[in-house]
């Protein structure tokens, strides 16, 4: 167990390490126009999401409860053990897609963004990315 923990925190150092400004990013401060730049440019993200979302937990709920009224509390217990072992690798790679196209999904998004905040007379968008006037 000592030897597990070692072997972590010397590899969590030497990606540090060999990452240059990573460390300088995950430990400098965020300031509160950041978060608030960061919140409005992202405010629709939430509407879009919580549908899914919402579906997706009410649809992994309902079978469970169904065993439970249709069968004995042994036959539903057994159902949601096997199903916790049988969903878990696959809610895992389900995970990784789904963020996969929700980072391409915003990349698409950007450019559009970008294109609207032109014609406001806001800034200017250079390959996907947003700056402002200067």
């Amino acid at each position: 167990m000592l030897a597990d923990a070692f072997g972590r925190i010397v590899g969590s150092v030497a990606i540090l390490r060999g990452s240059g400004n990573l460390w300088r990013t995950l430990v400098s401060p965020i300031s509160v126009a950041t978060m608030r730049l960061t919140a409005v440019r992202f405010k629709k993200y939430g509407f879009l999401t919580s549908p899914g979302a919402l579906l997706s937990a009410l649809s992994a709920a309902v079978a469970p409860f169904a065993f439970l009224a249709l069968f004995d509390l042994n036959v539903a217990g057994q159902y949601a053990l096997v199903e916790r072992f049988i969903l878990m690798p696959v809610a895992i790679i389900a995970l990784a897609i789904s963020q996969v196209f929700s980072a391409e999904a915003g990349f698409l998004a950007r450019p559009v963004w970008c294109l609207t905040s032109t014609e406001a007379g806001v800034g200017e968008c250079t390959g996907g990315v947003f700056h402002e006037w200067r």
